[in-house]
């Protein structure tokens, strides 16, 4: 075999090696396969993240594709993930779709939140993941799309639900949770107690009214009177 057949054969090889990696950046990074990233990620992020990481992925909107982009120029599907982390939380994901399930913690569909990562095999009910989006609520999703560019896409979609794979959440982005319901309070029945703050005059009017409606025949009124008033 003459050295011009091998060479080209040899550049088909590489070229065949980097299509089938899904989502990529540049074929040289590819080549080199280096991949920087902070793992597990900031600490103590707030629960917003996933809204502010979704209000970010919208900004990318018609965004055209651009294989082995991540700029609002052109982007592919990883490149856009990546730059919303990173602009939003400060994390650095992997570049390819593939790593980024890997760095990610596997959760249930079901359990999806808003800023989670839905990821899809290249084939219908395939194994290995070829393409990666943001996952905004209500069963929607933003990614960049090979023929559309970056839009928004339902996972009730037939292609997507024959070709979804598994949903993600990044190390050190808080689960969105309802908050607890306030205690209810158990107030009590008002109760009615004497006011002591009247004036002694009026706690004598109301002890002579009981002094005349007494028994004059059994308790004389005069001695009342003189009991109630050395009581006080």
């Amino acid at each position: 075999m003459n050295k011009p057949v091998l060479r080209i054969m040899l550049s088909l090889s590489v070229a065949l090696c980097l299509l089938a990696t899904g989502c990529h950046s540049s074929r040289r990074e590819a080549a080199v396969k280096t991949v920087e990233y902070d793992r597990p990620g900031l600490k103590g992020v707030e629960p917003s993240t996933g809204h502010h990481l979704v209000d970010e992925a919208r900004k990318w909107l018609g965004t055209r594709y651009r294989y082995g982009g991540d700029s609002r120029k052109g982007t592919d599907c990883s490149g856009m993930t990546m730059q919303v982390y990173k602009k939003v939380t400060g994390i650095k994901l992997p570049r390819d779709s593939r790593s980024q399930q890997s760095f990610t913690k596997r959760i249930k569909r079901n359990d999806l939140t808003p800023g989670d990562l839905v990821f899809f095999a290249s084939k219908a009910g395939g194994s290995r993941v070829g393409h990666v989006g943001i996952y905004i609520g209500g069963g929607e999703f933003i990614h960049a799309s090979s023929s559309r560019g970056v839009i928004i896409s339902s996972l009730d979609e037939r292609y997507y639900t024959n070709h979804f794979h598994s949903a993600g959440r990044v190390p050190g982005i808080k689960e969105v949770k309802p908050k607890d319901k306030p205690t209810q309070l158990v107030v009590p029945e008002r109760t009615e107690f004497p006011d002591i703050t009247k004036p002694a005059d009026t706690l004598e009017i109301t002890l002579d009214r009981l002094i005349e409606i007494s028994r004059p025949d059994t308790i004389a009124a005069d001695s009342i009177s003189e009991m109630v008033k050395n009581a006080f």
